[in-house]
Formats: structure tokens, C-alpha cells, sequence
């Protein structure tokens, strides 16, 4: 059986309106996880839920570590993240270590600063390899 091709600039449905496939390609999300470092929802500690393109997450040191995408970005400098945490704490991502086929990722408590094992949530989008 031959694999086939659909080509199309555009999509468009019916009541809702039509969106460029550009955008689908390069402004969708390409990576996303909730990674649980300290086992609240009992999965095991760095436990992955609900991710997107991550094969694996590696704790690091306290409230920090790395998610390794499926799929590489096709450069460092083509991403957009949203990123969160669970509370009133603050996650970072993208901080020094990040390359093209990791994503680094820092928790630290809202109220001091310090690096904490927190529930983390990241979204990432850009153009893949």
C-alpha cells in the first residue's frame, strides 16, 4: 500500500472558522508535562502525566531537572514556554543546560526563593528537527 499526501494552506471547519496549517506546524504545542518530583498524586516520584513529546524526566538536584523531548527543537532560540507550578510557587524553564534536545527545569518556593521538589507543568511550543 503507497502512503499518500494532503496538502493544504489552510483548514477549515464548517461553523468555526478556518486556521493556516503554519500554524499547526510551527505555533502548536510540540512539548508539554506535568511531572510530579515529589510523588503527591503517588506515581512515583518524577512520575510523568499527560505529556506531550517528553520521553523522560530526570531529577537532577532539589527542585530541579531536565525533560528530554521525542522530538528535538530545531534550535534554542525558536521557543515560546508557559510554565507553572502548583500553589503560589514559581517554576523557571529553560535555564542554563537547556539545548535543543533537553529542557531544563527549576522550581523554587514563591515566598524565599529556594529550590524546592514541587509539582511542575510546562507547555512549550516552536518548530521541531
Amino acid at each position: 500500500m503507497a502512503l499518500g499526501k494532503i496538502k493544504a494552506d489552510t483548514i477549515e471547519h464548517s461553523t468555526a472558522g478556518t486556521v493556516d496549517t503554519l500554524f499547526l506546524v510551527s505555533g502548536a504545542t510540540v512539548c508539554c508535562a506535568m511531572i510530579d518530583m515529589p510523588n503527591d498524586f503517588s506515581g512515583g516520584a518524577n512520575a510523568l502525566y499527560g505529556s506531550i513529546n517528553v520521553s523522560s524526566f530526570t531529577d537532577s538536584s532539589t527542585g530541579n531537572g531536565i525533560a528530554i523531548p521525542t522530538n528535538s527543537f530545531s534550535s534554542t532560540t525558536n521557543r515560546v514556554v508557559v510554565t507553572g507550578a502548583v500553589g503560589s510557587n514559581k517554576l523557571t524553564a529553560f535555564i542554563t543546560g537547556s539545548t535543543v534536545s533537553q529542557v531544563s527545569l527549576q522550581a523554587t518556593a514563591a515566598s524565599s526563593d529556594t529550590e524546592q521538589d514541587q509539582v511542575m507543568l510546562f507547555n512549550a511550543s516552536g518548530s521541531l528537527a
